[in-house]
């Protein structure tokens, strides 16, 4: 037996057209639907559907194996699942590939619903088996249509470009038909190049509709600003502009990829999964090249490291894995970064870059004045650099505070009710990290 997608909407919107008709503003929102219709912008491309296993009458012959129709033409597919579940053991399956199912690398392990990888599908499909495994809650499936306007075919890889910027696909290319972002661009000075693996197909080789596949799943499931990744590497190397900087340079525009503290890197995702499967050649090749000329850009050395809030030694070439508790960028892929390292830094010398060290005991801890106000923090610090700031309890948990500038060398911080009344705070700036333990007698 199939399930098909359950259209609830169907009856109210039938309800509601009949009401719109017998008032006055029919011919407004009419002309509103036709203009929404007409500009790819406001357009969705994604239907969604609730599934359960406990309920569900769609169980196929083989035990635990349900076989879903999509009802809505799909290249990708994506699941949310309740916070507290897991995707352990669970897959889809179509068109002969079998897709392993795991929590998106940028899900919070405290959300009340979690995400799946983005599973994608060079074919259109209709229909797909799915083995849910260890899933327990109800499950939201969201069916995603990344296909291009027109069939244009992939580009080709373009050639090396030496020691000079890779050539690349452009977002106004790739994003065809789609809903620009707009936001208010943040540009930052990187000191990290992460690397990640985007979790979904080895095989899909529409990697066109890939990053198309992985920008509508961003910014309309996710609700993100944009693309989460500055670049985005094909299996056969083509390289992909993720994060659209606006007036801005593509390698300098925060993007969001690294456990919720973006400030200082930059993003490069490999498409597929490596887990268990060895990445190809071309994408390595064009990660190397993104890596030397970035920092042969910046003068930042390939195999240093500089103090990050998540790690204090976080290399300048580092893993997502080297921030927060996640498999990314796969298994295999985080087993050659050594390698990745030295490769570049052989390219970064070969092309006649050099690096300045970078300096992280520049501030004199004296510099620092901590001091408390009526429920606040003040924080003085030497102008120049705004600091980053973090709050822990007595057993290293992470605890929320808000923050907000003051003067150009001063930040006031907000705690609440729940904050314990003795926490540390570690604050980081020039690449120096100080630790002081405070007090907040307020609560008693």
């Amino acid at each position: 037996m199939i399930v098909s997608v359950r259209n609830v909407f169907q009856v109210m919107r039938k309800n509601k057209i009949r009401s719109i008709m017998k008032t006055k503003l029919f011919i407004p929102a009419l002309i509103l639907f036709l203009v929404l219709i007409h500009n790819p912008g406001f357009a969705q491309h994604h239907k969604s559907m609730s599934f359960d296993k406990h309920l569900s009458s769609a169980k196929s012959t083989i035990d635990s194996v349900y076989t879903i129709a999509t009802g809505y033409p799909t290249t990708g597919i994506v699941l949310r699942i309740a916070g507290d579940d897991e995707f352990t053991n669970s897959f889809l399956v179509a068109e002969n590939d079998t897709i392993r199912l795991a929590a998106d690398d940028h899900s919070s392990s405290e959300a009340e619903s979690i995400h799946s990888n983005l599973a994608t599908f060079s074919l259109l499909i209709d229909a797909f088996c799915f083995y849910p495994g260890k899933i327990e809650s109800e499950v939201s499936f969201y069916f995603i249509d990344s296909r291009l306007p027109e069939k244009k075919g992939e580009p080709a890889k373009k050639k090396s470009a030496g020691c000079s910027e890779p050539e690349m696909i452009d977002q106004s290319v790739w994003r065809e038909g789609l809903a620009e972002p707009d936001y208010e661009r943040i540009v930052h000075k990187v000191y990290h190049c992460i690397v990640h693996h985007t979790a979904g197909s080895n095989t899909d080789t529409e990697y066109m509709q890939v990053v198309r596949g992985i920008y509508i799943y961003h910014t309309e499931i996710r609700e993100w600003s944009d693309i989460g990744y500055n670049y985005l590497i094909a299996q056969d190397g083509t390289i992909f502009k993720g994060r659209d900087p606006g007036n801005f340079e593509q390698d300098n525009v925060r993007g969001a990829h690294f456990c919720g503290y973006n400030t200082g890197t930059m993003g490069i995702s490999i498409l597929g999964d490596y887990t268990s499967v060895q990445p190809t050649e071309e994408s390595i090749e064009s990660l190397v090249e993104i890596l030397t000329w970035k920092l042969g850009k910046d003068s930042l050395n390939p195999l240093g490291t500089y103090p990050h809030p998540l790690n204090e030694n976080l290399g300048i070439i580092a893993g997502h894995r080297d921030g927060c508790a996640t498999e990314c960028p796969g298994t295999l892929v985080y087993a050659l970064l050594n390698t990745i390292r030295q490769e570049t830094m052989t390219g970064f010398t070969d092309c006649g870059f050099s690096y300045i060290p970078l300096q992280n005991s520049e501030v004199n801890p004296d510099e620092l004045l901590i001091f408390k106000q009526d429920n606040e923090v003040y924080i003085q610090y030497p102008p120049g650099e705004i600091p980053v700031i973090q709050i822990f309890d007595v057993s290293g948990r992470a605890l929320p505070f808000k923050s907000q500038p003051a003067a150009d060398d001063l930040i006031i911080l907000q705690f609440t009710d729940s904050t314990p009344h003795f926490v540390f705070i570690r604050i980081i700036i020039k690449g120096k990290s100080f630790t002081r333990a405070l007090f907040l007698p307020w609560f008693l």
